[in-house]
């Protein structure tokens, strides 16, 4: 039996300039592991914060949504733009991982949108292709998929916990092998062809800010 979360709410606002890791230090105050848990992340790319929440089921929404309201209320000088919801249901794990969320100090999370006439097909496909690809890299500590329930953005979502440096990490996907699985993918399966594969990385905010004071 999985211990990934049945339904994640994902979370995203962007932050002020200057605010990020003070938002997200702030909110990560709520961050627990369980069945409930909830992690907090911040772009390595930008001014964005994200955080995930983990749901046992749809019924667990509405007491999740009261209590982010009054959060939300009490951040609202941290904040550059409005927050972005979407819930995503819980498909398989690929390299499982202890906890509802990623326990890994960075995420990425990699979302592409798969047209429905072909959809069946990719699921037979990524098995044969991506899901060995990954496999037993030692840089990818856990790499769950997920899929939206409710999104302006739908599509499949990996969350993939990792331990290394970034572009460590991302050797896992330069790979002669690799290369060949995203243009086979970019030619029948995503949406808008490669440019539909959009990958982001985030931190927990302890990580990026000593990644911060190392770089001054």
């Amino acid at each position: 039996m999985t211990a990934s979360a049945s339904y994640l709410l994902h979370s995203r606002v962007p932050a002020s300039l200057g605010r990020k890791l003070e938002l997200a230090a702030r909110l990560a105050h709520r961050d627990r592991a369980g069945e409930r848990g909830h992690a907090t992340f911040a772009s390595l790319a930008d001014d964005e914060v994200m955080e995930l929440t983990a749901l046992s089921s749809l019924d667990d929404l509405p007491a999740v949504l009261a209590e982010r309201a009054e959060l939300e209320r009490g951040v609202i000088p941290w904040l550059a733009g409005e927050w972005r919801h979407e819930i995503l249901t819980h498909v398989e794990d690929v390299v499982p991982g202890p906890g509802a969320i990623s326990t890994a100090p960075m995420v990425e999370m990699r979302h592409i949108e798969v047209p429905p006439p072909v959809y069946a097909e990719y699921r037979g496909w990524r098995e044969r292709t991506i899901y060995p690809a990954v496999r037993g890299r030692p840089e990818i500590g856990d790499f769950r998929s997920y899929q939206s329930v409710l999104s302006s953005s739908p599509g499949v979502m990996f969350i993939v916990g990792f331990f290394e440096e970034p572009e460590r990490y991302r050797e896992v996907y330069r790979t002669p092998e690799y290369r060949g699985v995203l243009e086979e993918a970019g030619n029948r399966y995503i949406a808008q062809g490669l440019a539909g594969l959009l990958c982001k990385t985030y931190a927990r905010p302890h990580i990026l800010e000593h990644r911060t004071e190392r770089a001054a």
